[in-house]
């Protein structure tokens, strides 16, 4: 057995997909910590276990022969989401941060022309996320194991029926009941509830939650509203198109 990613671009729905598989898996959660334990974060636990046993692991990096495990992949479930959403989640994400980041500082207009230009987020790039597009062309194009794609949209419409699919592909048995329990444990109000339960008891960094109390009390937090099909309009009117126009190739190709 070796190691299974979960692989997406920042703010696609990476991490509710490891609440949901550990709500399949393991029952109600209790904690983040628990979360973290069972589903490791690459940029978090760079070193993973070497048991023989199976490991399903979290990454952003995009697909390369020197991603860490590679030797050791088995097979990746690919979790997409619509380009204008996961920006304005990742705008939400970049608030979380210290204020004196550049990025962070740049307004919602700036940090979205730059995000055209550069095909994404430029930090993310530089940490070997890839651009957007990139992101999801490396790991879907590459020829080492089989990928399964979820879109972040369908599984927010449909969470059951697109989870049936998704644990059949990593082999993981499970009956409807089941399905439909994690789907309940997993929701985004219980995850919300978490956040705000765990950030308002203790000041220490949170293992699976980036943010702190004080931004928690600004509004900002990692649980987002987990929206989809929304619009940039709010912040310049023409945003739309110059989106759609500038990820249009692999817009289609993911089906949107």
């Amino acid at each position: 057995m070796g190691i299974v990613w979960l692989a997406s671009y920042p703010k696609s729905g990476n991490t509710w997909l490891r609440f949901l598989l550990h709500a399949v898996l393991f029952g109600p959660i209790e904690s983040t910590a628990q979360v973290a334990q069972r589903f490791p974060d690459i940029h978090v636990t760079p070193t993973l276990p070497e048991t023989g046993a199976r490991v399903i692991a979290k990454t952003h990096l995009k697909w390369t022969d020197q991603h860490p495990g590679a030797d050791r992949t088995e097979r990746a479930v690919l979790i997409v989401r619509h380009v204008r959403d996961a920006f304005l989640s990742a705008l939400n994400f970049r608030r979380l941060h210290d204020e004196k980041e550049t990025i962070t500082r740049l307004t919602p207009e700036q940090y979205a022309l730059e995000f055209i230009q550069a095909a994404g987020d430029r930090v993310w790039d530089s940490l070997g996320y890839g651009t957007w597009p990139g992101h999801a062309r490396s790991w879907l194009d590459q020829p080492r194991f089989p990928v399964h794609l979820v879109r972040f949209e369908d599984l927010r419409r449909d969470t059951a029926g697109h989870l049936h699919p998704l644990l059949t592909f990593l082999s993981i048995p499970a009956d409807d009941a089941a399905i439909e329990r994690a789907v309940d444990l997993a929701g985004f109000d219980r995850m919300r509830a978490l956040e705000q339960r765990e950030k308002s008891a203790t000041p220490d960094r949170n293992p699976v939650f980036a943010g702190d109390q004080r931004q928690m009390r600004k509004g900002y937090m990692f649980m987002n509203a987990g929206a989809v099909g929304q619009s940039l309009s709010h912040i310049r009117p023409d945003l739309d198109a110059l989106f759609d126009k500038r990820f249009a190739h692999t817009l289609k190709r993911l089906g949107y």
